[in-house]
Parts: structure tokens; C-alpha cells; sequence
């Protein structure tokens, strides 16, 4: 997967990551907000989409 960011969803502030030995990405955040269950993975586009919706609301099609 290229041009990938990870983010709180709920904060939607960048969260720093690491890949273990097999080659998984793994959070590496102080932050225990931080976890499995409150960060995605995204596209840098899908990012600025989510932005969008948020600031705007549903995208209209």
C-alpha cells in the first residue's frame, strides 16, 4: 500500500506507526487514545474527502 497516513478518526490527527518482523503496521503512539480500535488506515485522498464531509457534511452526489 503506498501514500497511506494513519489517523485517530476521532481527532483526526496523524499517528505515527512502525511495521513489526512480519511486516504488519503497529501504532507506536504515546498516546493511549491511540489503538486498534480509534485509528484507521487511509489515503492521503480519502483523508482530504473525510475532511471535506466533515467540515461540509455528505458529499452530494
Amino acid at each position: 500500500m503506498t501514500n497511506f497516513i494513519i489517523i485517530n478518526k476521532d481527532t483526526l490527527e496523524e499517528v505515527p506507526y512502525r511495521y513489526d518482523a512480519s511486516g504488519n503496521i503497529i501504532i507506536y503512539s504515546s498516546n493511549p487514545a491511540d489503538n486498534v480500535d480509534t485509528c484507521i488506515v487511509t489515503t492521503t485522498e480519502n483523508l482530504h474527502k473525510m475532511l471535506q464531509e466533515r467540515r461540509y457534511g455528505k458529499e452530494i452526489v
